[in-house]
């Protein structure tokens, strides 16, 4: 015992002790105390002392050992600060969520006590994508249902441990919140609110105040990541996500439907069924409900330069198996990627950088491997996809070939496109517009079709709503179904379309002027019935090109081939008609005449009329038509008034004349048929 005093010269006098005793001199007897250890990453653990500790035996390695793998640490540090505290750091990782076990021996305090063998348990947390969930989410609580009028959104612990938050971050938008060292139980809720929020919430569960917490009603992005910076899970919700107008307006929340699906977004999200407007703190409303999952798939693959691709899938996949180089090949000596690049938090698109540079007029296949799944392990639809460098489209390449402009749903309107080139195309080359809808409305309404390639002979769908249409229509070709914000919308009796290039409006790929009267005349009511283009070697303009869609595919062919469409023939004669017999019934089955002529020298001029067979005149079908070396005329079974023809035989009767007046005549028969 002493006192030491520190002063300067001029106060050397002046202290004064006075009564000073000392009773009761502690001796400490008792051995060190291990409360507590913490497991700080996957390879190193802190200790809590209750007491000072030796250094010595603090810091000898032999005296520290992990039960389950006999593993002794690398390093035993006595931090000079708090010697209380020791830090271990072993060379193996710990394995992750499991109870594991300390061996702790011959550890000596200053006095000499020893703390023999004892055992301490510990846990590595370690959360991976999706053990944590963001489960609900409040946005609007007005009106108020019978819950308290109060923002909150909703994490839940699907696994069966604990799992530290310490150092987590939320993300809402540009917002970041930063956890502090708190942890969420085994199949638990955690409630995140404004603190205003508190009292009001405190009751429905454990809940942790975020001063700056606020989510906006139309949607925002939430992001939560473990302190590693990995993604835990991620939604982009939106209003949409109700799925009902009512609910939309306030007073429920969004509650996820199935944690198995996590991955998933609008589909998997709905408006709760919760008569209180929610179920925060507890299991959310929705598990009746089973919506129709699918399984990933190829959305789109664009060519960015001449040696990287971008690929984007439909859904979120597995952020390691995507960018893992070994799951992409590509033939005609282009091999495996040498790089491949990846976006989070969706993880829905990759780019794929590889050494060799594409060739121009090659089609390339791209091959996936069934190791890339979806981020819950679900199994590609499809493994490989088409690309090619593309080539610039020209009059005609691409043309106009069904459009539905009177549709039975809200924004079911679309227009088929058909590429009838050689080429392969990039359809962000191009432009499609609505002109002209009357008089008064002289404005383009654009939209640039962001819908990759199109190769020869396929076909293609432009329209507002992708569901709108499947929902009334079959179609063999959905994915080849591309929906747009700024789809324009069609006049329902005439107006005019136009596909031109992107980069200058005035070069015209085609151009259509429709009109509710180039529907068959026997139709009473044309509302949800397309106009399909019979022949794709026909003049867009030609109204005799045109045809209402067939009854037996419910009057409507999108993205695949059209119910009228009529084929080309190679028949050296002049004159060719086909089919013989033909039943125009809108069943889908020679509902039209085809008529093709094909001459050896141009500067014809055609006339063709249609009689019975008592020689009675029915349709002057074409008059004094300047005809080129071949084309095709269609009846659609009227008569010049318009009325169904009678079923019958029909004499097709031709005359043409050259331009030195050479005149000739042809005679056809054919068969109106039909059901008596």
């Amino acid at each position: 015992f002493g006192v030491f005093c520190k002063f300067t010269s001029s106060n050397a006098t002046k202290f004064y002790f006075d009564n000073i005793s000392v009773n009761h001199i502690y001796k400490d007897t008792e051995a060190p105390v291990i409360e507590n250890i913490e497991a700080l990453n996957a390879k190193e653990l802190r200790l809590y002392f209750n007491e000072t500790l030796d250094l010595a035996s603090a810091e000898t390695l032999q005296n520290y050992q992990i039960q389950e793998s006999e593993q002794i640490p690398l390093s035993a540090n006595l931090n000079p600060i708090n010697p209380s505290e020791v830090s271990l750091i072993f060379s193996n990782d710990f394995p992750a969520n499991q109870n594991l076990s300390l061996k702790i021996s011959n550890i000596q305090d200053p006095a000499g006590n020893v703390l023999q063998n004892t055992y301490h348990n510990f846990f590595f947390s370690k959360a991976y994508y999706g053990d944590v969930l963001i489960n609900e989410i409040m946005v609007d609580p007005t009106p108020v249902q019978d819950l308290p009028d109060a923002e909150y959104l909703e994490l839940f612990n699907q696994k069966d441990y604990v799992v530290s938050l310490n150092n987590w971050h939320l993300f809402i938008g540009s917002s970041d919140f930063q956890f502090p060292d708190i942890e969420i139980p085994a199949k638990s809720f955690l409630l995140l609110s404004h603190p205003d929020n508190l009292d009001y919430l405190s009751s429905y569960g454990n809940i942790l105040p975020i001063p700056s917490f606020g989510l906006t009603n139309s949607g925002k992005a939430l992001v939560l990541k473990n302190k590693s910076d990995q993604i835990i899970h991620y939604i982009n919700y939106d209003d949409t996500w109700y799925k009902d107008d009512f609910k939309e307006d306030g007073g429920w929340s969004l509650e996820m439907i199935s944690p198995d699906h996590f991955c998933e977004q609008a589909i998997n999200w709905s408006a709760s069924q919760n008569t209180k407007g929610g179920s925060p703190g507890s299991t959310n409303s929705l598990s009746n409900l089973n919506p129709d999952y699918q399984t990933p798939k190829i959305k789109s693959l664009d060519l960015i330069n001449q040696n990287t691709l971008s690929i984007c899938f439909s859904k979120s996949m597995d952020s390691l198996s995507l960018k893992n180089l070994e799951n992409y090949d590509v033939d005609n000596g282009i091999g495996k990627p040498m790089r491949v690049k990846i976006f989070a938090p969706d993880y829905n698109q990759a780019e794929i950088i590889f050494t060799n540079s594409f060739a121009e007029n090659t089609i390339y296949q791209l091959t996936i491997s069934p190791s890339l799944t979806g981020c819950c392990g679900s199994e590609l639809q499809n493994f490989t996809e088409h690309f090619a460098i593309p080539q610039e489209a020209e009059f005609n390449d691409i043309i106009i070939n069904e459009i539905l402009f009177d549709a039975w749903l809200d924004d079911g309107e679309y227009v088929e496109l058909y590429n009838r080139s050689d080429k392969v195309i990039d359809l962000r080359q191009l432009l499609f517009s609505r002109i002209n809808a009357n008089i008064y409305d002289t404005a383009y309404y654009s939209v640039q079709p962001n819908a990759g390639q199109i190769f020869p002979d396929e076909y293609l769908l432009l329209c507002k709503n992708k569901e709108s249409v499947l929902d009334v229509y079959y179609s063999e070709n959905p994915d080849m179904i591309y929906d747009f914000d700024n789809f324009p919308l069609f006049p329902n009796t005439e107006g005019q379309v136009l596909l031109s290039k992107a980069s200058d409006k005035s070069a015209v790929i085609d151009m259509l002027s429709y009109n509710e009267n180039m529907h068959h005349p026997l139709l009473n009511n044309t509302r949800g019935i397309s106009l399909e283009r019979l022949s794709p070697e026909g003049e867009t303009s030609d109204l005799k090109n045109w045809q209402s869609a067939a009854a037996n595919v419910n009057y409507g062919t999108p993205a695949y081939q059209n119910s009228q469409f009529q084929e080309k023939t190679d028949n050296e004669e002049i004159i060719q008609i086909t089919p013989d017999i033909f039943s125009p019934d809108l069943d889908g089955f020679d509902d039209i005449l085809q008529i093709n002529y094909k001459f050896q020298e141009s500067g014809n001029t055609i006339n063709l009329i249609i009689y019975n067979a008592r020689g009675q005149r029915i349709r002057y079908l074409v008059k004094n038509e300047l005809a080129g070396l071949s084309g095709q005329f269609f009846w659609d079974g009227t008569t010049e008034e318009g009325d169904k023809a009678a079923l019958g035989i029909y004499i097709l009767y031709f005359e043409y004349f050259d331009l030195n007046g050479k005149v000739e005549k042809i005679k056809k028969t054919c068969v109106l048929g039909g059901k008596l």
